[in-house]
């Protein structure tokens, strides 16, 4: 079994690859790479599967997890070495 390929341009150094539905995804950030703020129209869960990243001042590694909730808002999210996420919509 190959390993899912990454696909479509999320940001600027953020590819973004579908996996078997249309909620849920991987992100790929590049090192330096900023999320753009946004709010949530549902829970989404992201996991850290490699690397870094920094939501609202809170630092997230590899392993960790957390949710936002539906119409919650956060600024910017940020990664300094990049990073690989596992999303998860609507669970």
């Amino acid at each position: 079994m190959r390993p899912p390929q990454i696909g479509e341009r999320y940001a600027d150094g953020i590819e973004m690859k579908y996996l078997w539905d249309g909620e849920t995804f991987l992100l790929r950030c590049e090192p330096g790479a900023v999320i753009p703020p946004h709010g949530h129209d549902v829970n989404e869960h992201p996991l850290v599967v490699s690397g870094d990243l920094l939501v609202n001042g809170i630092r997230f590694g590899v392993g960790d997890y957390h949710t936002m909730r539906t119409g919650t808002w956060h600024e910017d999210a940020r990664t300094e070495g990049g990073c690989i996420l596992f999303v998860q919509s609507r669970a």
